[in-house]
């Protein structure tokens, strides 16, 4: 997920609502937002650890 996917699904589940002009609209948004982030948050995390395990592999292959 890009920073500005991950930014609007912690407003959708947790931000403040300052303004709502079309209620219907901000339920739709923020319920299809809550989904995706839910739906992608295991095979991101998931990702981030490959990643973290595939640099301390290399900084120790590296360093030894």
């Amino acid at each position: 997920m890009r920073d500005r996917h991950v930014v609007g699904a912690r407003l959708a589940m947790s931000g403040t609502l300052l303004f709502d002009d079309d209620p219907p609209a901000r339920v739709e948004w923020q319920a299809m937002t809550r989904k995706i982030f839910l739906d992608e948050r295991p095979r991101v995390d998931q990702a981030r650890r490959d990643v973290a395990a595939a640099r301390r592999a290399r900084a120790a292959r590296d360093l030894g």
